[in-house]
């Protein structure tokens, strides 16, 4: 394949600045030495125009636009994959903050946000000083919260514990009753010997009237003693009873007056009362009014959600509420961040698939490839890229105004009329192109004698030989 050095570029503009200045007369006016002069000149212009330059040129500078192109294509991909996948970070790390919040079903989060709009109510309202009476009985509650398990059964547990602190007396009663119990089973036993002998001694009609009022006597005296041994038996139940639901409020008294105190049962009756009553307050908020309330109701309820949503849960009431009220709007802003930056990704991938239209990133780097091997293996000119591109620009042109000037200086010869606002057009036409030609030439000349200058010692010697 032929190169073009800078002679064939200065030959090229030395032409037609000769064309030019026969161009450059009142076509009236033009002498036949200067008709040939040009012709001259055209016929070396038309032999390189009949070469295979002009048309690498065409075709290298259709591969040049080309490649501009996709190259500027090839940036924009790089630039939206970098882009998406910025937003693919961003977006697993929020959806990663926010992988808890979403396992909430739908009902527990709304939820979560009522009760944040509760809370920010209650900041920004200062409600702290308005529900201070709720504050104080959520506190009482709280310190008296070991207790629930009680509140319901509030007189039996008072029994329980009025039997705890008798133990001892009826445990006395008991020994009391079985000695007596004992006692009376002895007199039992004798009165049933008593009783035996003188129905025995009823058989002999003689000993009838002394042993029968005996015999009567000794029943009547049997009746009794059964009669109290069951009444013994009874009260030592009764007794054994107390005693069992004493067992029972063993546990209950120890933890009542470890938070009570040594506190009169009465006292404590209405302390489990009042219990009872703040629970059905604060476990049915949703009936209350109160935003401090249904606030400390939703705490309590949620509350191990809570620590696995934000973590630990402060002490105070108060700080509590700040507490939920920051995490959650935090949440909810990285929620709305996450549905913008993934907004921004669905539009970016969209613009690529747009820029792609329906191919694929490698398809588009192979197919630049592929242009760019043929702007490298056609038209051989060490020019840089600007330069190379209006060179075969003007080379492109070249053979359709050497045509229009073989038609006018063809009228011209003949005779005929010229015209001559086309025939000023190619005028300037041919002048700007000498212009660029020579320029061409002169900085293809500085780049092959700087390419020449680097050449190794041995190689520019053979070079000049």
């Amino acid at each position: 394949m032929s190169i073009l050095d800078s002679n064939d570029l200065s030959r090229l503009g030395t032409s037609l600045g000769n064309l030019a200045s026969t161009l450059g007369q009142d076509p009236r006016l033009v002498q036949a030495a200067q008709i040939r002069k040009a012709e001259r000149s055209l016929v070396q212009l038309e032999e390189f125009a009949s070469s295979n330059f002009p048309v690498e040129a065409a075709n290298w500078l259709r591969a040049h636009d080309a490649y501009k192109v996709l190259v500027k294509r090839v940036e924009q991909v790089d630039s939206l994959l970098a882009d998406i996948k910025t937003q693919q970070t961003d977006v697993e790390a929020l959806s990663k903050t926010l992988k808890i919040w979403n396992s909430l079903q739908e009902a527990e989060r709304q939820k979560f946000v009522a009760n944040y709009q509760r809370a920010k109510q209650f900041e920004d309202l200062n409600l702290a000083v308005a529900e201070s009476h709720i504050l104080h009985k959520y506190s009482r509650y709280k310190s008296l919260n070991r207790l629930l398990p009680y509140a319901d059964n509030a007189e039996h547990l008072c029994d329980a514990i009025f039997h705890y602190q008798n133990r001892e007396k009826y445990e006395d009663n008991i020994s009391k009753l079985d000695v007596r119990q004992e006692n009376a089973v002895v007199r039992m036993s004798s009165v049933k010997r008593g009783f035996n002998l003188a129905l025995f001694l009823c058989v002999f009609v003689v000993t009838i009237p002394l042993c029968a009022p005996v015999a009567l006597s000794l029943w009547n005296r049997r009746r009794e003693i059964e009669t109290q041994l069951a009444s013994m038996t009874e009260m030592r139940r009764r007794e054994e009873r107390r005693l069992q639901i004493a067992d029972e409020g063993v546990i209950a008294s120890e933890e009542i007056n470890e938070i009570l105190g040594d506190v009169p049962l009465e006292t404590v009756r209405r302390t489990l009362e009042e219990l009872r009553e703040l629970r059905s307050e604060f476990q049915r908020a949703e009936k209350n009014p109160s935003v401090a309330a249904a606030l400390v109701a939703f705490v309590d309820l949620y509350r191990p959600r809570l620590k696995e949503l934000f973590g630990n849960i402060p002490e105070e009431t108060i700080d509590i509420f700040k507490w939920f009220r920051f995490e959650v709007d935090r949440l909810l802003n990285v929620e709305a961040e996450h549905a913008l930056s993934t907004g921004r990704l669905k539009t970016t991938q969209l613009r690529l698939s747009q820029i792609l239209r329906g191919h694929n990133e490698v398809i588009l780097r192979e197919s630049c490839a592929r242009v760019e091997k043929i702007c490298i293996d056609n038209f051989k000119v060490d020019l840089d890229s600007d330069y190379k591109a209006d060179l075969a620009r003007q080379m492109t042109k070249l053979p359709h105004i050497l045509r229009e000037c073989r038609v006018l200086l063809s009228h011209l010869s003949y005779g005929r009329e010229v015209n001559a606002l086309k025939w000023r057009d190619l005028y300037r036409w041919t002048l700007s192109m000498e212009t660029s030609f020579q320029a061409l030439a002169l900085e293809l000349n500085l780049t092959e004698s700087e390419n020449s200058s680097e050449l190794p010692e041995s190689e520019s010697v053979h070079a000049i030989k």
